[in-house]
């Protein structure tokens, strides 16, 4: 177990140049047949994503966050440092240019919306994301002994329960995502009632509100969601977030604040403390010193006392990556084949 107190990751990192390695856009589509919907034995999902290096063996998967898409990490997926790598941005199901789930699929959670928990792997779920990405990356062919996934945010909890259903996958970075239990989960979610929105969001919400804005996002809400997590105001923040589907923000926000009381419909699912503390030697935090949701006091304690590493980069927000890509880049090398 590595201990970190009080630990920050200094800017050790030597600047990369920029690197002429060719990123392809590719589509994949996955075949779904869990049959959880009533009526739906199967389906369909395409999903969009950028490739470099395709013919390397070690693989770097990047998930990015709720209403975001794999562009945010193009600044990235070129650096020299992963030169010896596969790597991989996807977007989610109903993000960027993946479809979104099928309309049956839709209007049967539109029409059961409780039956998210039953039916936690078919639609816009951490587990639900986890599945259809477990999919993909067979068709595609990545071994998961040889996989590293980076996730952001939403993206980490989806990494989280990929690692549940998938545990030969390598190592896992979580960089701003809290590794929490149903109550904890709970808990976190309803805190954020306290804090109100301004516009352009409508008057009397909250950020809990915002994060599972049931609308679709225009062009200033968009730049306003990711200025909050430290992205810029772009062509980028406003393509993503208005082409979300608002169903994936509402079902997501929705199953992780409400699984605590639905437990009983989940199954086998375990919450997420329990599968990073199953594969604690897969996991290490990367955290921005000044994000508002990083992991800190007795959370901190709690995540060490799991054998988790956690590194804080100084000075750094939720999204500091987009400031910082060379730096992530390095890191993930150098994690990838760490032992602690």
């Amino acid at each position: 177990m590595i201990k970190k107190s009080a630990f920050t990751l200094l800017l050790l990192l030597s600047k990369a140049s920029s690197s002429s390695a060719c990123v392809i856009e590719k589509t994949n589509t996955v075949h779904l047949d869990d049959g959880k919907v009533p009526g739906v034995s199967s389906y369909d999902l395409k999903l969009s994503y950028l490739e470099a290096h395709p013919d390397k063996q070690k693989v770097i998967l990047l998930i990015h966050g709720n209403s975001a898409s794999k562009e945010v990490f193009e600044p990235i997926i070129t650096n020299p440092a992963f030169e010896d790598f596969r790597v991989l941005a996807v977007d989610l199901p109903g993000h960027g240019k993946s479809s979104n789930f099928p309309d049956d699929v839709r209007h049967y959670f539109k029409d059961h919306e409780n039956e998210i928990f039953r039916a936690h792997k078919s639609y816009y779920t951490f587990p639900g994301y986890a599945h259809s990405l477990i999919h993909f990356l067979k068709a595609i062919k990545v071994n998961p002994k040889e996989l590293e996934i980076c996730g952001w945010s939403l993206g980490g909890h989806v990494a989280i329960d990929m690692v549940a259903e998938e545990p030969s996958i390598k190592k896992v970075t979580l960089t701003g995502t809290p590794i929490n239990d149903f109550e904890k989960a709970a808990r976190g979610f309803a805190a954020l009632k306290a804090f109100p929105t301004t516009d352009p969001f409508p008057a009397g919400k909250t950020v809990f509100d915002l994060l599972s804005f049931r609308e679709p996002f225009t062009e200033q809400q968009a730049e306003t969601f990711h200025s909050k997590g430290g992205l810029a105001p772009s062509e980028l923040t406003r393509r993503a977030g208005t082409r979300t589907d608002p169903e994936a923000r509402y079902f997501m926000i929705k199953f992780g604040f409400e699984a605590l009381h639905n437990q009983s419909q989940l199954g086998s699912y375990e919450n997420q403390e329990k599968t990073a503390s199953r594969y604690s030697d897969k996991f290490v935090v990367l955290q921005g010193a000044k994000d508002p949701i990083k992991i800190s006091g007795e959370d901190w304690h709690r995540i060490e006392s799991l054998g988790i590493p956690i590194y804080e980069v100084e000075g750094a927000s939720h999204a500091w990556f987009s400031d910082e890509p060379n730096k992530l880049a390095e890191l993930l090398v150098r994690f990838f084949d760490a032992k602690e």
